[in-house]
């Protein structure tokens, strides 16, 4: 009994006060980030584009924002998703529900609400820098990256978080993400062939 007991318990999770850091020098960047996001957003003038064209082929200006937004919208989706399951993993540890067991992972190799808190705080701040830097650019504040098509700000955002989810780093091991990976490439694969 206690031998199964011992194999379905969470591994306790231990951090220290470097992890608290980290995590609360993220969010208080993506807190600033954010309110300098929204002052682009809703302060500024209305931005200086040409009027689009009345081909549906060719609706988008170069810097139009509408034409960037999918980007945007996929990957905060992604980030929103992934400070979620952060929060489900703290009430699942909070509440002693064993959710390793549960959704059948590996008990080795699953991210904490920590790990997932402080990956999704980079990947805001990522998101946050990209955004404020596109409409700084498409708004003709500022230029970080001193392009005419502000397009290359969604594209670099894009790159980076592809090599942030391939590079390794301490607080997001490789054996959990090649586990995400792993189950996400049989979550794709399920409609059209055995698992």
């Amino acid at each position: 009994r206690t031998l199964a007991v011992s194999r379905l318990q969470t591994p306790r999770l231990q951090y220290t006060h470097i992890d608290v850091f980290v995590l609360a020098l993220f969010l208080g960047i993506n807190i600033t980030l954010l309110i300098f996001l929204l002052v682009l957003y809703f302060g500024s003038s209305t931005l200086d584009i040409t009027t689009p064209h009345t081909n549906p082929m060719f609706r988008f200006t170069v810097n139009d924002p509408e034409a960037v937004m999918p980007v945007y919208r996929g990957l905060g989706l992604f980030i929103l998703f992934l400070w979620f399951w952060g929060g489900c993993l703290l009430v699942w540890q909070k509440n002693s529900i064993n959710h390793v067991y549960l959704f059948d992972l590996d008990a080795n190799h699953f991210l904490s609400w920590l790990e997932t808190y402080k990956a999704a705080s980079v990947l805001s701040c990522m998101w946050l820098f990209s955004a404020v830097c596109y409409l700084g650019a498409a708004h003709g504040i500022f230029n970080l990256l001193r392009v005419h098509n502000t397009s290359v700000y969604p594209l670099t955002l894009f790159v980076s978080i592809i090599v942030f989810l391939v590079v390794p780093l301490p607080f997001l091991p490789w054996s959990t993400r090649k586990t995400l990976l792993y189950t996400l490439m049989h979550l794709l694969i399920t409609p059209f062939g055995e698992v």
